[in-house]
């Protein structure tokens, strides 16, 4: 009889220890699956706040850049210039900004090559004018110039404060 008493209690004893490491097993199981949704919920959120940022980067970038292009199409079209032609490279990315090279070939006099440089220098967007070539234009005018320009326009993400 004593054995069948501690017989009963072993398996009592095992049965209580084995649930007990099951609870304890579903409750870390329950606390890792806990863990790893906020971990995923957090990952997630930044993931879609750098995205947010790079539409606004990028959409920033864009007005910059449209602001720059319509300025130089005014301005070769109030100075007369003739074979206008404007093209941008690629833009590149840096870590404080982004560059995006322009090119600038037309046709013109002295004084509105003149004239374009001292208005492209005074642009509320930042540039910076990083070649000039100057030949006679194939017309063989005196007065009249072929001109390569090559800029630079540069925007810096804003900062934003929270």
């Amino acid at each position: 009889m004593f054995i069948a008493v501690f017989a009963t209690l072993c398996i009592a004893t095992t049965w209580y220890l084995l649930s007990r490491a099951a609870q304890a097993n579903a409750n870390s199981a329950a606390l890792l699956v806990q863990l790893t949704t906020e971990q995923f919920k957090s990952d997630s959120q930044r993931n879609a706040d750098n995205s947010i940022e790079g539409m606004r980067s990028q959409t920033q970038a864009a007005g910059v850049l449209a602001q720059v292009l319509n300025s130089l199409n005014h301005d070769l079209a109030d100075l007369h210039f003739s074979d206008k032609s404007i093209s941008c490279d690629p833009t590149s990315r840096r870590a404080a900004f982004s560059l995006t090279p322009i090119n600038i070939t037309c046709s013109g006099t002295h004084d509105a090559v003149y004239q374009l440089i001292q208005r492209i220098e005074t642009y509320s967007a930042p540039t910076r004018i990083t070649q000039v070539r100057v030949s006679r234009s194939p017309s063989h005018s005196l007065d009249d110039l072929q001109v390569t320009i090559r800029l630079e326009s540069y925007l810096f993400p804003t900062i934003e404060a929270s």
